[in-house]
């Protein structure tokens, strides 16, 4: 229970944190604006991650994570294994089963600013999808997770302040060559990452 408040609690956050900052939407972005954005923010930051299936689940939660930002967001050692918690159990297990044995990769998720003001930075977190090769049925196929953006599950908050990162995204899909897995089979799953210290 304390894991799915800290989780709301995230969501409260980013979204009232989006609120407040999205009050002079007047104000164009300009390049420049942008370029000052990347370099207050870069660095490497150390925080927590918590993830869950839907929205009203109890997460799971993995200390100890790092991300990096420069010209995008690297979340460091990504635990890719945990999307096999994702399939229903009708899921072809063989396929499932090599989803629990990939090994930890760097993700990479573009940016993009929905507001800069003195206080802080909204953003758009856009993560790449993340492909594999797995065996479904009798064939080794391409693979991918794809991630969701331009929604309120896709958004960070930057304060300048504090020097505190927190981010949220969320996956939408899997697919096996260009065909999408029903949406039965595979179900979204939601992270947070909050910072607690920058480097």
């Amino acid at each position: 229970m304390k894991k799915l408040i800290i989780m709301l609690l995230c969501t409260v956050f980013v979204c009232g944190m989006t609120s407040c900052l999205g009050d002079d939407d007047s104000k164009k972005i300009t390049e420049e604006d942008v370029t000052q954005a990347m370099t207050t923010m870069a660095g490497t930051y150390e925080g927590t991650m918590l993830y869950a299936k839907g929205l009203m689940s109890v997460p799971d939660t993995i200390r100890n994570m790092t991300w990096t930002v420069d010209s995008v967001i690297t979340i460091h050692h990504f635990p890719q294994h945990i999307f096999a918690e994702s399939f229903d159990k009708m899921a072809d297990s063989k396929m499932v089963a090599a989803i629990k044995e990939l090994p930890p990769h760097d993700l990479k998720c573009h940016i993009g600013f929905y507001n800069i003001s003195d206080g802080g930075y909204m953003l758009n977190v856009i993560p790449d999808p993340i492909a594999f090769k797995a065996p479904v049925g009798d064939k080794v196929e391409n693979c991918k997770i794809v991630f969701l953006n331009y929604n309120d599950n896709s958004v960070g908050v930057y304060q300048k302040a504090r020097k505190n990162l927190m981010f949220k995204m969320n996956t939408y899909g899997f697919y096996v060559g260009a065909n999408m897995v029903s949406g039965a089979l595979f179900t979204p799953t939601y992270f947070a990452l909050v910072s607690k210290a920058k480097r």
